[in-house]
C-alpha cells in the first residue's frame, strides 16, 4: 500500500464522476475528458493531483510512452489507506 492523502474538494466530484463510469476498468485521457466533457488542460491538472495524492495508478505504454492508462483505486481500500489507526 502507497501513501495516500485527501483530495480538494473539486477534485474529489471528479473523482466520484470517474468512478461511477470506469470503476476499476482502464481508462485513457480522451475517454476521461470525453465522459466528463471536460477540458483537456482541466483533465490534465485532475489526473496530476489524483496521481499525486495516491487515487490512481498509471500504465505506461511501453511503444509510445506519450499513452497511458489510469485505473483509479477503490474508494474503500483508499479511506483506509489514509486511517491513522492502521499506521
Amino acid at each position: 500500500m502507497g501513501n495516500v492523502s485527501p483530495l480538494p474538494k473539486w477534485v474529489m466530484k471528479v473523482y466520484a464522476d470517474l468512478w461511477v463510469m470506469f470503476e476499476e476498468k482502464p481508462f485513457l485521457f480522451n475517454n476521461a475528458v470525453q465522459e466528463l466533457d471536460i477540458p483537456k488542460e482541466r483533465m490534465s491538472v485532475i489526473i496530476s493531483e489524483l496521481n499525486k495524492a495516491g487515487w490512481l495508478d498509471v500504465e505506461i505504454n511501453k511503444k509510445d510512452t506519450r499513452k497511458r492508462k489510469y485505473f483509479l483505486k477503490k474508494p474503500d481500500n483508499i479511506i483506509k489507506q489514509m486511517s491513522t489507526k492502521f499506521k
